[in-house]
């Protein structure tokens, strides 16, 4: 018998919609992509348009009774996560969105106790743990080649890289370059760690760059961009983070910096070996010798495409969320002491939620 398609909705008509999330649902051909809502009718008929989905609907309310969606993805500004999300888990979807699940941790909460009592999938948009790289530090780790590992230390550093629209406004995406490129290196950090208990941060947050005027440099394109021009966030974070089991994470992220970029890269470091992350290395000490080895991947893979494979995957096969709503928490908890660190400027406790 013919299973029958995962009925999938796009909530939000921006730029990650566009770029990332039809294009990898549409390219399998378990999915239909039922309808696109967007609070700008104009633009989600255009991405409709061009993406051949039938129809476009004024809310998350519409999409799933009128349209029937079972599945939705959540790509909308920050703020307007949480309640989206519970609408369509309440609603009978499951649901995977873009990072962070959400802008506080009482959100967090109530997001994993509505994915509990409804009994849907969610996922959260953590695209850096499916690299290649990633992947094969992850089995190392898993392994135990790097034997227990003590320390990390992340960076994601843009000399000019902040995006626009919303992504500046505070109320919008909840902070600057901490919510938007600062999670994916937090998260990905925590994960190789072993995704330990965080038990306290320490942090500073500082905009002292951004918004320049610098000439020749681009930015991640955004669908709005307001003509208030608000722009009330950090331009850059560092954090020191303390797990339970006594390992240790340091984080810098930055839109805009006077000093060399950098992309996303990790260091982690254990008492039988470390890595780094861009570029892939491992090191060791081997009968003695101190030892540095680059591992082989003679393969490609585009960690969209594998990102969207695994959770179509899990909606078809009821099977375990490749980033559970349980990571989603712990992120957003490290995140809120990020901010309550910086801004009374010393060392706090992170909130326990799951």
């Amino acid at each position: 018998m013919q299973q029958e398609k995962i009925r999938v909705g796009i909530v939000g008509a921006g730029a990650v919609a566009r770029i990332c999330h039809l294009p990898n649902y549409l390219s399998d051909p378990r999915v239909e992509v039922v309808g696109i809502v967007d609070i700008n009718q104009e633009r989600a008929q255009a991405l409709a348009d061009e993406f051949g989905v039938p129809a476009v609907y004024p809310s998350t309310t519409e999409l799933l009774s009128e349209g029937g969606a079972n599945c939705i993805s959540v790509c909308v500004a920050n703020a307007f996560h949480a309640p989206i999300v519970l609408e369509a888990l309440q609603g009978g979807a499951d649901v995977l969105v873009e990072k962070p699940m959400t802008l506080t941790t009482a959100e967090a909460a109530e997001v994993a106790a509505t994915v509990k009592s409804s009994g849907r999938l969610l996922m959260v948009g953590m695209t850096n743990r499916f690299g290649l790289s990633s992947e094969v530090l992850a089995r190392y780790a898993q392994a135990g080649e790097f034997g227990d590992l003590y320390y990390a230390r992340a960076a994601m550093l843009r000399r000019r890289g902040n995006p626009a629209g919303w992504f500046t406004n505070s109320k919008l995406s909840g902070g600057g370059a901490m919510m938007d490129i600062g999670v994916h290196a937090i998260d990905l950090a925590w994960y190789l760690l072993g995704r330990p208990r965080p038990v306290r941060v320490s942090a500073v947050m500082r905009r002292e760059i951004a918004p320049y005027e610098t000439e020749y440099v681009s930015s991640w394109p955004t669908a709005d961009r307001p003509p208030d021009g608000i722009f009330d966030v950090e331009d850059f974070m560092t954090a020191f983070i303390r797990f339970e089991n006594g390992a240790a994470l340091e984080a810098a992220v930055a839109w805009a910096v006077n000093g060399p970029e950098t992309q996303l890269t990790v260091d982690l470091y254990g008492n039988k070996g470390g890595a780094s992350l861009n570029p892939l290395k491992v090191y060791t000490e081997t009968a003695g010798v101190l030892s540095d080895a680059e591992p082989v991947i003679r393969v490609k893979r585009d960690p969209y495409a594998e990102e969207f494979a695994q959770w179509i995957e899990a909606v078809a096969t009821r099977g375990q969320s490749p980033v559970p709503v349980e990571d989603g928490v712990t992120v957003v908890s490290i995140l809120e002491a990020i901010r309550r660190s910086a801004v009374e400027g010393c060392e706090v406790e992170v909130p326990q939620v799951v």
